[in-house]
This record gives C-alpha cells, sequence and structure tokens, in this order.
C-alpha cells in the first residue's frame, strides 16, 4: 500500500498546503462575505432612513392641512364653504403686492359696488385683495386658485362666476365669500379673514385662529392693512 497514507509523518507533510490553501480561502470568503455584509447593511439603513423622513414629512403634512367639512351659508353651498377656504388659502400668495397703491384705483368702483351690494367695508375688501393677489387679475396659485380675489373654480361656479379672471366678476363672488365669512362669525373680522384663509370649519375647531403658520402670518397683515386705510 501507498506509504503517502501510511506514514502519518508524510500524510501531514503532504496535506499541509491543502490545509493552509483551504484556509486562506476560507479567510477570504470570509472577509468578502463580511464587506457584502456591511454594504448590505448600510444599503438598508439608507433606505430605512430614506422612508422614515417620507413618513415624518407626511406627517407634518396632515397635522397642517386644514380638515374640510360642511359648513353653512347664506350665500354659497355648504361644500363650497370649506373647500374654497381649505384648499386655496393656505396656498394663497403671501408676498408683498406689486403696485397696490396704483392698480387698486382700477378696481375702485368694483370695491365700492361690491361692498354696497354685500355691506361689506371697502376697507376690508381692498386688503384681502392685496394681500391675496398684489391687485394681479391673471395671478394664479399653485393649487389653482384664480384672480383677485383667489377663489377656487369649484367655489367660483358655486357663486355664479363664470371667468375668475373678470375683475368684476372676482370682486363680486370674493366679497360675498367674505360676507358669507363675517356672518358666520358674528362680524369678527379676525375670524372671517382667518377663515378666509384656512377654513371656517378650522376657525371651529380651534376657537380661533388656526394655528397654522400661513393663517397667523395672513390675518394680522389684512386686518392691519383694512385699519390703515380706515385711519387715512
Amino acid at each position: 500500500m501507498n506509504q503517502f497514507f501510511m506514514n502519518p509523518t508524510a500524510s501531514g507533510a503532504a496535506s499541509a498546503p491543502f490545509q493552509s490553501g483551504f484556509a486562506s480561502n476560507e479567510s477570504g470568503l470570509n472577509a468578502m462575505s463580511g464587506q457584502h455584509t456591511s454594504f448590505f447593511n448600510d444599503f438598508l439603513q439608507q433606505e430605512m432612513n430614506i422612508l422614515q423622513n417620507r413618513n415624518q414629512m407626511l406627517i407634518n403634512q396632515l397635522q397642517h392641512t386644514p380638515v374640510l367639512s360642511a359648513g353653512r351659508s347664506s350665500f354659497m353651498l355648504p361644500d363650497l364653504t370649506d373647500l374654497q377656504s381649505a384648499e386655496t388659502k393656505i396656498t394663497a400668495p403671501s408676498q408683498p403686492a406689486i403696485n397696490s397703491e396704483v392698480k387698486d384705483h382700477e378696481f375702485t368702483s368694483l370695491i365700492e359696488e361690491a361692498a354696497a351690494k354685500y355691506q361689506v367695508d371697502e376697507s376690508l375688501i381692498y386688503s384681502v385683495i392685496e394681500h391675496e393677489s398684489g391687485f394681479q387679475t391673471d395671478v394664479t396659485s399653485h393649487a389653482g386658485a384664480e384672480g383677485l380675489m383667489q377663489l377656487m373654480p369649484a367655489t367660483a361656479e358655486g357663486l355664479g362666476v363664470s371667468d375668475s379672471f373678470n375683475p368684476a366678476e372676482n370682486i363680486d363672488g370674493g366679497t360675498r365669500y367674505l360676507k358669507n365669512m363675517l356672518e358666520r362669525f358674528d362680524g369678527n373680522e379676525k375670524l372671517a379673514v382667518a377663515a378666509y384663509n384656512a377654513g371656517p370649519a378650522n376657525v371651529d375647531k380651534y376657537n380661533g385662529v388656526p394655528p397654522f403658520a400661513e393663517t397667523e402670518a395672513y390675518v394680522p397683515r389684512v386686518i392691519d392693512t383694512a385699519n390703515a386705510r380706515r385711519n387715512a
């Protein structure tokens, strides 16, 4: 019989290179496996972080999204009352009015007419237009609100406004909506303006100006501008 298999010394000497090679290969495989595991773990962690960030963004949006409800109005269909404010006014332009001191004179007669028709203070109408559109007749928000007083298409339709970019129709419809908010909140201009921006349901919910950053900034701007006009 072959002495290679009989002699332990010879057998050990002969198998040493194979054992060394196997150990080396095993070590290399373990190293590669460790690298792949580390990469895979890092990848999973990154994906989890992305998902967590997206979830947090959604939570924040839901927490600051006005809740639609069926508010009643003497001028409008119930579902249009909150639709206008909740979907539109939160996203209304917040930049300063552009040349408003000049442009508002173009609409003086229309504002006076709407003010007399709906018994709404002219200065308040001026102020809402100034802070909604800067007296730009053709402005459209990314949510789709249109014209001087930023009416949503569905709301405009409910108010009988066929062309929101027509100054006369827009001012009439927007003033009518503003009058509705004033009546709902017993003539309280602060709450009416908050409702115009955030929706009457949210004013009811929070029993005052809703804690939305846009609304909290919008209300005092509109009221201060209206008061400045009255005192001018």
